[in-house]
């Protein structure tokens, strides 16, 4: 029950801050870029992060959940 409540919220947390970091590292390349084959890969990147924001995000009602059923189990 401890994982459930302490470990996953600090890991998904970390997840969303390192892939804001990435993103950030990412759109800095593809600006100081003069290769476009470079440019277009860190906007293929780029893309992806997003995704997996925006997947994280829309997810977390999914975290809430699982701690709200722990919780109700023991209680």
């Amino acid at each position: 029950m401890t994982y459930l409540r302490q470990q996953v919220p600090e890991e998904y947390q970390k997840c969303i801050v390192g892939m804001k970091q990435n993103l950030k590292h990412v759109l800095e390349i593809g600006e100081t870029a003069s290769d476009s084959k470079i440019k277009l890969e860190a906007r293929r990147i780029a893309n992806d992060c997003y995704r997996y924001i925006i997947n994280l995000c829309t997810n977390a009602g999914i975290v809430n959940d699982a701690l709200k059923f722990v919780t109700q189990k023991q209680e």
